[in-house]
């Protein structure tokens, strides 16, 4: 039995059709306005992740951290760029959500009220 479209089956594709692109709109103007602020946040994540993924290896090992050599000089860069962070304001959802994960990979473990914040700006899932 072949089906045909019903009024809601279109209209229903019509939404999807207008969430994509407006996903697409606000991804295209997230770059625009907070592109810098936007990689600032990424190289930070990356440099936490990064150490902890370092530490970890070592310790599995048995190993000494080389903490003077990799983990410090790393250290270092992270806190450049939250300086840098913290100047930059964040100017749409996105640039609001990526200083929201920065601040979850930090803080929010050690603090409720910040977790439940993150959790709400970053989705439930995060938490």
């Amino acid at each position: 039995m072949e089906r045909h479209a019903t009024r809601r089956d279109i209209a229903a594709g019509g939404i999807a059709m207008l969430v994509l692109a407006a996903t697409a709109a606000g991804a295209d103007k997230a770059e625009e306005l907070d592109g810098p602020l936007l990689a600032l946040c990424n190289e930070a994540c990356d440099i936490h992740a990064g150490s902890i993924r370092i530490e970890d290896e070592y310790e599995s090992r048995g190993l000494s951290i080389p903490y003077e050599t990799v983990i410090w000089p790393r250290t270092a860069r992270w806190h450049d760029l939250c300086a840098e962070i913290v100047d930059t304001p964040a100017r749409t959802p996105e640039g609001i959500r990526a200083k929201a994960r920065m601040l979850a990979d930090v803080i929010a473990l050690d603090e409720p009220m910040v977790a439940s914040l993150c959790a709400d700006l970053l989705g439930r899932a995060f938490a």
